[in-house]
C-alpha cells in the first residue's frame, strides 16, 4: 500500500519562510540586532532582545537585520606629544615612605610633612617644627627616617642643633 502524502505549496512556502526567519533572528542575537519597521510610518520595533523569539514582523512591517558592530575604520592621525609627567615617587599614594621606631609608626608623605602614631590604633598626627618637614622634594630622597635620611645624590641629612634644623652632612665615606 502506497502513502500518497500531498502537502500543499502555501503551507511549504509558509513552512519554509518560518524556518528562514528563526535562522535569521537565532543568528541575530549573538552579532546582530534585529528590528520590525513599519511600512507606513518608518516606526522601529526591536525584536532580538524578546525572550520569546517567536515574535515576528507583522504582514505591516518589514524585517531589519543589522551588526552590532563595524568594520574597523582606518587608523588616525598621530595627536600631539604630551607634557612630561612628574617624577617618580617612592611608596603608594600620598605616603613616600613607614618608618617604626619600635615606638609608633612614622610617615613621610609626598607633600614632605612627617606624621607619627605613638601607640597601636591611635590617629596619626602631624610632627611639629622643622623636623616635620624635610628640606628637599620627596622625589629626591631615597631612604628616610623622622630623624635623618639620604637624598639621591648619597648626602647624609640629618637634625642637628638647639632649633633642630635639617643639615646636610655630605656624601657617606
Amino acid at each position: 500500500m502506497k502513502n500518497n502524502m500531498k502537502i500543499s505549496k502555501p503551507i511549504m512556502i509558509t513552512a519554509g519562510a518560518l524556518i528562514w526567519l528563526g535562522v535569521i533572528t537565532a543568528s541575530a542575537i549573538d552579532n546582530q540586532i534585529s528590528a520590525c519597521v513599519a511600512n507606513d510610518s518608518g516606526k522601529i520595533r526591536i525584536i532580538n532582545f524578546l525572550p520569546n523569539m517567536t515574535k515576528q514582523c507583522a504582514p505591516t512591517e518589514t524585517l531589519l537585520i543589522w551588526n552590532k558592530e563595524g568594520i574597523q575604520g582606518p587608523k588616525g592621525d598621530t595627536g600631539e606629544k604630551g607634557e612630561p609627567g612628574l617624577p617618580a615617587q617612592h611608596g603608594a599614594g600620598n605616603i613616600a615612605f613607614v618608618y617604626s621606631d619600635g615606638s609608633g609608626a612614622l610617615l613621610l608623605k609626598t607633600d614632605g610633612t612627617a606624621w607619627w602614631e605613638r601607640s597601636e590604633n591611635s590617629a596619626f598626627r602631624r610632627v611639629e617644627g622643622n623636623i616635620g618637614q624635610v628640606p628637599i622634594p620627596v622625589n629626591q630622597i631615597i631612604d628616610w627616617n623622622l630623624h635623618n635620611f639620604l637624598d639621591e645624590n648619597g648626602n647624609y641629612w640629618r637634625i642637628s642643633g638647639p632649633d633642630g634644623n635639617w643639615v646636610n652632612l655630605g656624601p657617606l665615606p
